[in-house]
């Protein structure tokens, strides 16, 4: 059984596998909706990320659609979408202040634990 295992796992993708890779595609990665749209039980599916060549296929889909909707992201801050800057900001320029709560992980006697501290908004400041 072994061996028709590894047999399995070196295989090139079916026919089946494409087609499903684009439907995972074109709904945004969500597996319970490709396999709904491809007409494939969810077992299938994570049956065949057993294979590396579909696992590795999967997860290229998936960079791909990350990259997809931060290009989007991107286009609606060139557009001076205000939401689109902020959204940003918060997210990747921590860094640089961008930041509404502070965290910070603290481990007591191997129990870990998080503490956040929130920092008044302006208008709560003047109130």
């Amino acid at each position: 059984m072994k061996q028709n295992r590894l047999k399995y796992h070196k295989r090139e993708l079916s026919q089946r596998q494409l087609e499903f890779l684009e439907i995972f595609r074109n709904k945004s990665c969500l597996v319970t909706k490709a396999c709904r749209a491809a007409k494939l039980s969810r077992a299938m599916f994570y049956r065949w990320l057993e294979q590396p060549a579909f696992k590795s296929k999967v997860e290229g889909t998936k960079l791909d659609v990350k990259d997809f909707g931060e290009d989007a992201l991107f286009d609606l801050m060139r557009k001076g979408n205000p939401a689109a800057v902020i959204f940003f900001n918060k997210c990747r320029n921590k860094d640089r202040g961008y930041i509404e709560k502070s965290e910070q992980s603290i481990e007591h006697k191997g129990e870990g634990f998080k503490l956040i501290i929130e920092a008044p908004d302006e208008q709560e400041k003047n109130k």
